[in-house]
């Protein structure tokens, strides 16, 4: 083989090892802008009766709302920071303290609201400032057969990752 043919090989299989490094770098990048672009790490959904649904939209913000195909809808819901949750076929009850945006700061769920949501009706009740209102509400509402109250944080069993 003479030094021209040799050459001419040797120049091709660079050719080929950079269109394969671009190629490699493309796919990296993409897998990684689409990472970013996507649902943020630890962010679910939780299916709720007649077509609520909670959802945490970041470590801050957990809400309840309509679901709506690819929205949630929480003019007739809960918003701010649930940090618990309870509900039966009709009823969503949860616990909801104020939203601290700074990351540094833990949340303090000291002294949370409760709010009892009809999802029949569309309807919130409360917020109640503390646990005797807000069962002296559920009596009044005649309301029975909850679940047990289950954190928001680690995601409740059941809950659906994005």
């Amino acid at each position: 083989m003479s030094n021209r043919m040799r050459a001419g090989a040797l120049s091709s299989k660079a050719t080929i090892g950079r269109i394969i490094a671009i190629i490699s770098v493309l796919i990296l990048l993409c897998t990684a802008l689409s990472a970013c672009i996507g649902a943020g790490t630890g962010d679910w959904k939780y299916v709720l009766p007649n077509g609520y649904e909670m959802v945490r939209v970041n470590s801050r913000n957990i809400l309840i709302g309509q679901s709506y195909e690819y929205t949630i809808d929480s003019k007739n819901g809960i918003e701010a920071h649930i940090i618990e949750f309870c509900f039966n076929d009709r009823y969503v009850c949860a616990q909801q303290v104020d939203v601290i945006m700074d990351l540094n700061k833990p949340v303090d769920k000291d002294n949370p609201r409760y709010l009892i949501l009809d999802t029949l009706n569309q309807e919130v009740f409360g917020p109640f400032t503390d646990i005797d209102s807000y069962n002296l509400e559920l009596i009044r509402l005649e309301v029975t057969d909850l679940c047990d109250w289950t954190a928001t944080s680690p995601a409740p069993k059941g809950a659906i990752f994005d």
